[in-house]
């Protein structure tokens, strides 16, 4: 028999599956009945060259397009737009849990650090801890680990397109209010 480590993250199947072109980057949702469960967020341009997915785009009906509007609305300075999505928290260890939670609220334009987010979360020596449960963020930009940082205010790791560049292109979108 084998079994998991309590941290990893797995999710219900998803139910519907939506595709949006953002000037920023491709982004596939996947949705169960709870909610969002995973955000998979790719390249400009990789959806737009698949001609099934860039023919299934919108067509999602009332999730894909309620979605597609939040991400407008995000990229044009409203910050407050994902704090309507859903989300399938199934999976989720509970530290985890408490992590994303905390992680969630931090406000646009603000960062937190690892190690404030684990003394939050009630485990202060659990700074590294944090980090993987930022690497395993299934659901970027809604939960928004770009808002966490290393010590010392760097950037660390962002595992969406561009890497550390989008991180900050991200926290600069949020500090100059869009």
């Amino acid at each position: 028999m084998v079994t998991r480590p309590a941290s990893t993250i797995t999710a219900k199947p998803p139910t519907i599956t939506t595709f949006h072109l953002t000037h920023f980057g491709d982004i596939i949702g996947h949705w169960t009945s709870v909610g969002l469960c995973l955000l998979d967020w790719r390249e400009t341009g990789k959806l737009a060259k698949n001609p099934r997915i860039a023919a299934a785009t919108g067509e999602a009906g009332e999730v894909g397009g309620n979605f597609q509007r939040l991400l407008d609305r995000y990229f044009a300075g409203d910050f407050s737009a994902f704090l309507e999505v859903a989300v399938d928290r199934s999976g989720w260890s509970p530290f985890f849990a408490k992590v994303y939670k905390i992680c969630q609220a931090i406000p646009a334009g603000k960062t937190l650090t690892y190690g404030a987010i684990a003394e939050q979360a009630g485990s202060p020596k659990a700074a590294r801890a944090v980090g993987q449960a930022m690497a395993k963020n299934r659901i970027p930009l809604v939960i928004p680990c770009h808002r966490v940082l290393a010590s010392g205010g760097k950037l660390g790791g962002y595992s969406g397109p561009g890497g550390t560049t989008t991180k900050e292109w991200l926290l600069q979108h949020e500090q100059q209010g869009g």
